[in-house]
């Protein structure tokens, strides 16, 4: 019997069904470094830790944010943060506010989202936000972790045993099939002039 809502009407075009990944298995490699603000130094100390997690098996390494910086310019807010007496950080001071959104038209299997948070909030909220958003995608499990000193994590990631606990989670919590076409609709639009000018959101009443 079909929904008086419509979840089948939320995404316009609907999405299409991601083709079975080319590898179902691999190991991921986990940098967990000091940066300084000496650059050659930074880059000398990260090539190394690459070296040693691609050695354990790693086929893909992740570095710290302050690592890749630059790939931050196109970031919209940036964390300033002034707390009397314990913390002052303002990353709007060395970065400047991009003009476009990054938006990448594909399927993706594996989101990596490389952080850095101080101690002064971190504990209160980096893992926090990390469920979170595993909850949003109604999937989440802690396969490793790291104190606060440097450290080099390599670990599996089965991609086909991921997307089996996935199916098992919505089979059982089906909010695809609660959502509400009738009051809303995600709409993709392609643009003449530019991916990044893609429309990306459209509420209908």
């Amino acid at each position: 019997m079909a929904s008086a809502h419509k979840p089948e009407d939320c995404r316009a075009p609907p999405a299409l069904q991601l083709p079975a990944p080319p590898v179902s298995k691999f190991k991921i490699g986990l940098c967990q470094l000091a940066v300084t603000a000496e650059k050659e130094k930074n880059i000398s100390h990260a090539r190394k830790a690459i070296e040693e997690a691609a050695g354990k098996g790693a086929k893909l390494v992740l570095l710290p944010i302050s690592s890749a910086v630059h790939f931050m310019k196109h970031g919209y807010i940036f964390f300033d943060i002034d707390i009397l007496g314990k913390i002052s950080f303002k990353e709007s001071k060395t970065l400047t506010a991009g003009q476009h959104p990054t938006i990448v038209d594909t399927g993706a299997r594996l989101l990596c989202g490389p952080g850095a948070f101080n101690m002064t909030t971190g504990p209160l909220d980096w893992e926090l936000l990390q469920r979170a958003r595993a909850a949003d995608n109604q999937f989440g499990e802690v396969v490793a972790t790291a104190e606060h000193e440097e450290a080099i994590i390599v670990e599996e990631i089965d991609l086909s045993l991921i997307e089996l606990i996935i199916k098992l989670h919505r089979l059982n919590l089906p909010l695809e099939k609660q959502r509400c076409g009738d009051l809303y609709q995600l709409v993709d639009v392609q643009s003449e002039v530019s991916i990044y000018e893609k429309v990306a959101l459209l509420f209908q009443c």
